[in-house]
């Protein structure tokens, strides 16, 4: 059962690091007179996506080895 959460989290971090940044910001675009006044630079944008790369590898990881033990 843990396995199957870790893989559920993993897969949810991989697909938030493979949305374009431009579909995740119209998530929240709406909130703002003037989104792209909000608009997070690429470095930002850049580091999310390194973040949710690292935990999804990070929930696989958890998830085989939760598998075999």
């Amino acid at each position: 059962m843990l396995a199957v959460i870790f893989f559920v989290m993993a897969g949810l971090m991989l697909a938030t690091a493979a949305l374009p940044h431009d579909r995740l910001w119209a998530l929240r675009s709406w909130q703002y007179r003037d989104p792209e006044a909000h608009r997070p630079s690429p470095a930002a944008f850049r580091s999310q996506k390194n973040l949710c790369l690292l935990a999804g590898l990070i929930c696989v990881g958890l998830g085989i080895y939760s598998l075999f033990n």
